[in-house]
């Protein structure tokens, strides 16, 4: 398939940080589900700060990926989609998931996440 990796992310306590509380990578780069999403990242920093979804469809130029990059690039990441997760009215976590394919990803078929 096109898809590389999905990913949820759960706010700390203290809501400063997000932990990976599941991951997945299609291939055979297990790696590519521990790169750093979220903390280097700022898509997911994007989707907790407004509480809304998140479509990167050109990884190499989103200014949203300079954090995490290289890295991604380097395992044929292209494109990338992030949404909010709700508990009690309250955005507090993310999941995302990652293609190898630019453009990927339209509203519409993000939009029921």
């Amino acid at each position: 398939g096109r898809f590389k990796a999905a990913w949820i992310g759960w706010k700390t306590e203290d809501g400063a940080a997000v932990t990976s509380v599941a991951q997945h990578a299609a291939g055979p780069s297990p790696d590519l589900a521990n790169v750093g999403w979220p903390g280097r990242c700022s898509i997911v920093r994007e989707v907790l700060r407004t509480g809304r979804a998140y479509l990167c469809n050109d990884f190499e130029t989103d200014p949203h990926t300079a954090g995490c990059r290289a890295k991604l690039v380097g395992f044929g990441v292209r494109s990338c989609a992030a949404s909010p997760l709700h508990f009690r009215g309250e955005v507090c976590g993310t999941f995302g998931v990652c293609s190898t394919e630019p453009g990927f990803f339209t509203a519409a078929a993000f939009d029921p996440m």
